[in-house]
């Protein structure tokens, strides 16, 4: 979801990215978009998440003492590349699996972020 992220427009403290695919995030998925928020904001200086499913666009405010734009977008990348290279454990699970299984993946994931901080 993060490998091609965009920036669509920044001022310092706010970022809005272009997230492709973020319009095909599964509907029964969006509850649990408070895991993805928290795995985001192990950023020092990220303050806030906001989603638009419907224009695949997400508003990031962070402190613009800590940051940078380009700090946000690889953290963004960072995660992905942890996703991707863990696809071994929610390869082929269904949806319901996935949904079954996210704080243990939040968990994983989590972890692997604070030990390449």
């Amino acid at each position: 979801m993060f490998n091609k992220v965009k920036v669509v427009h920044s001022i310092p403290g706010r970022i809005r990215l272009l997230i492709p695919s973020l319009d095909k995030f599964p509907e029964e998925m969006k509850k649990h978009e408070h895991y993805i928020s928290a795995i985001i904001k192990l950023k020092d200086g990220i303050k806030s998440i906001e989603y638009s499913y419907l224009t695949s666009k997400i508003l990031i405010e962070y402190d613009k003492t800590k940051l940078k734009e380009q700090d946000i977008v690889n953290w963004l990348n960072k995660i992905w590349k942890i996703i991707v290279d863990n696809e071994d454990v929610y390869h082929g699970m269904s949806v319901d699996e996935v949904e079954k299984n996210v704080k243990r993946f939040y968990e994983m994931l989590k972890g692997e972020l604070e030990g390449r901080k």
